[in-house]
């Protein structure tokens, strides 16, 4: 999801509107395509590398604001690799083997203290120097990116400043018109999954209305209840016709 520094929208007369994108724009189908192939070649490479080379198409895009929130997507759909968790013991072995080092004296310049400690650990100065913070998240090397379609990416940031949003919601109404039974029936399993409480009323022509508390209206300020019910919204999009509002309570305004 985005986070609250990422969300677009307008206030006008007590009401918010997201700012979604139009998915079917060439400039920004182009970006998205871009971002999509920095991380699907970016297997192998660290953070702080791939970092490197999204920030440039970052900068050139006509709104910095959107490019992030694209990539923060792109980002949630990497695997990086775990770091070491002996590295600590690592790190505390070089710096004590080090000070032994000094202590004794007599190794001339840098260069040959430095190789004496690589010595010791059978490595190569520089590549010793590399691993002394290896365990830094900036440094853990990509392992896995989930692949997807540049236009599913845009309609998936929409998606996702919608739920921005619904994680400061105070309640969720929602109005399903579903002709199949299965999906309705799977939507409200979902309402279970999540654990959210809601009141289902039956309406005219099959429709059915869904009113679901929101977090900050019974639990203060959990931002765990918010985060269940924007997850939730994606299992609304999948019914045939739905509307849906939502009292959002936005810090520092009334």
């Amino acid at each position: 999801m985005l986070t609250r520094d990422l969300l677009r929208f307008n206030l006008h007369k007590g009401e918010i509107f997201p700012r979604f994108v139009d998915v079917a724009n060439r400039n920004l189908e182009t970006l998205a395509q871009e971002l999509i192939e920095v991380y699907s070649l970016g297997t192998g490479q660290s953070s702080e590398e791939i970092a490197e080379s999204v920030q440039p198409l970052i900068n050139a895009y006509r709104s910095p604001l959107i490019a992030k929130g694209i990539n923060k997507l792109l980002l949630d759909r990497c695997s990086f690799q775990e770091p070491d968790p002996d590295h600590d013991r690592f790190r505390l072995e070089l710096f004590t083997r080090s000070a032994h080092y000094l202590r004794q004296g007599g190794h001339g310049d840098l260069g040959h203290f430095r190789a004496a400690v690589a010595t010791h650990f059978s490595m190569e100065p520089d590549h010793l120097a590399e691993r002394l913070f290896a365990d830094l998240p900036a440094r853990q090397p990509l392992l896995t990116f989930k692949p997807i379609e540049p236009k599913a990416l845009l309609e998936r940031y929409n998606l996702a400043q919608a739920q921005g949003l619904l994680c400061l919601s105070t309640g969720m109404t929602v109005e399903i018109q579903e002709t199949k039974v299965t999906r309705s029936r799977q939507l409200l399993r979902y309402l279970k999954f999540f654990r959210l409480m809601a009141t289902v009323r039956p309406l005219p022509k099959g429709a059915f209305r869904i009113i679901v508390d929101g977090p900050l209206s019974l639990f203060h300020n959990t931002q765990k209840y918010g985060l269940l019910l924007a997850s939730f919204l994606p299992a609304v999009c999948k019914m045939a016709r739905w509307h849906m509002e939502a009292e959002v309570r936005l810090p520092n305004h009334k």
